[in-house]
């Protein structure tokens, strides 16, 4: 990669000096190659990688630059050749790729690579960011369906989109690394008047290097693009599971979010249970939350998560419900102890009376099968005392009270108990 880099930068500066000079650069991404790796070994990936850089060598010209910057990655910086030149010679190569016919000890394996191409100019920015734009497009190739080559333009929605997502992903790791996580505890009210428990959802935001926030909603779609959702989660788990007993008392839970990416990880489970393990916090006082869509589309994971969790004492929430309108006939197999009702039914509750209807139908049945209500997105004390004429069990909206920071949580008990 550091002779790439030191290449791509002479290349780009002699571009600089004379306007005349063209270039690209390409990244080559192998698809599927953890299959041969994982199924017929390292030796036999080693085998195609060999195969792949001949292709390579026999394909460009000694003034172009070749590297192999990963596992099953090459990047190369093709002379002498504008963008059009530079995408048929690219076509060829990955026309002579998917010509590859690998074999491995009577397993025989489909070739072929994604591709992303930039071109190199004299206004193209730094290296970094030539690097940035063709793993972009790479990636982009990639996603698309594979097999394929995506040509990188500033202008281009999708590249502009996967370039902001790659500079959400650093974001967030330099996040987790560097303490710019912080939980804040949405608050959730029982609407009965009989239970004075506290109940707290826990929510995630981001500091910006400005010290601003950002909200889940803009950096949680690049991370599950990412797979950086689990790494997220457990961070969550232990940061919750270490730092609530402040606030823990017999009568208040935290409620904590799984994604479906943690959910699918075996060694997730286990993780989550040795935190409960050395974790101060009664697991009677934890609540572990997924969504209704994750639930029904990972069955068998979610029923194993929730047999474990439950068993060692904790409680468990479907998130969403209503969204997916299918698991009703789950709901007694999940052995849940709250679903919350989607919010789209929550917030249009004075204008559809499909939504009332709703509301009541999961109400009726959860109480049946002594599963409590949580509704979601009560923005208004209008829907505030609707819901609770509906028989729901509790409520976290705006209107209620907006998520804090633990400090804020632990100076509100103090003055309370003062």
């Amino acid at each position: 990669r550091s002779e790439l880099e030191d290449a791509l930068s002479r290349t780009l500066a002699h571009i600089r000096r004379n306007k005349d000079l063209q270039a690209c650069l390409c990244y080559l991404d192998l698809d599927q190659f953890k299959v041969i790796n994982d199924t017929s070994g390292h030796i036999a990936g080693d085998e195609l990688i060999k195969q792949v850089a001949n292709v390579l060598r026999s394909r460009l010209r000694d003034t172009d630059f070749i590297s192999r910057i990963g596992g099953d990655e090459f990047a190369f910086i093709i002379m002498d050749a504008d963008e059009n030149a530079a995408l048929n010679l690219v076509e060829e190569i990955c026309s002579s790729i998917n010509s590859i016919r690998f074999s491995w000890k009577d397993k025989a394996y489909p070739v072929s690579a994604s591709f992303g191409l930039v071109s190199i100019r004299p206004d193209s920015g730094s290296v970094q960011d030539l690097l940035s734009a063709v793993d972009s497009a790479c990636y982009i190739s990639k996603e698309q369906g594979r097999n394929r080559i995506h040509v990188y333009r500033p202008d281009d929605n999708l590249s502009a989109r996967q370039s902001m997502e790659m500079a959400m992903v650093h974001k967030m790791n330099h996040a987790i690394d560097h303490g710019m996580f912080v939980l804040h505890y949405h608050p959730i009210i029982s609407l009965s008047g009989t239970d004075e428990s506290v109940h707290y959802e826990i929510l995630l935001r981001m500091q910006d290097d400005d010290k601003s926030w950002i909200l889940p909603g803009a950096f949680i779609p690049a991370a599950e693009r990412y797979c950086l959702m689990s790494r997220i989660d457990r961070w969550v788990v232990h940061s919750v599971l270490q730092s609530s007993h402040a606030v823990i008392t017999d009568d208040v839970w935290i409620s904590i979010n799984i994604s479906a990416q943690s959910l699918s990880e075996s060694s997730f489970l286990d993780y989550v249970l040795d935190e409960l393990a050395i974790s101060k916090i009664p697991p009677a006082n934890i609540c572990f939350e997924i969504t209704e869509t994750t639930a029904i589309s990972n069955l068998t994971a979610a029923l194993t998560f929730i047999k474990a969790i439950k068993s060692h004492g904790c409680l468990f929430s479907l998130d969403d419900f209503g969204s997916g309108l299918c698991s009703f006939g789950y709901l007694r197999q999940m052995l849940v102890d709250f679903i919350k009702i989607d919010g789209t039914f929550v917030k249009d509750v004075f204008n559809d009376s499909v939504n009332v209807a709703m509301i009541e139908s999961i109400v009726n049945i959860a109480h049946v099968i002594g599963v409590k209500t949580i509704a979601e997105f009560v923005a208004s004390p209008e829907i505030l005392k609707k819901v609770r004429e509906l028989g729901v069990d509790y409520a976290q909206g705006h209107s209620i009270s907006h998520s804090m920071p633990l400090e804020d949580i632990v100076s509100l008990s103090d003055l309370s108990n003062g």
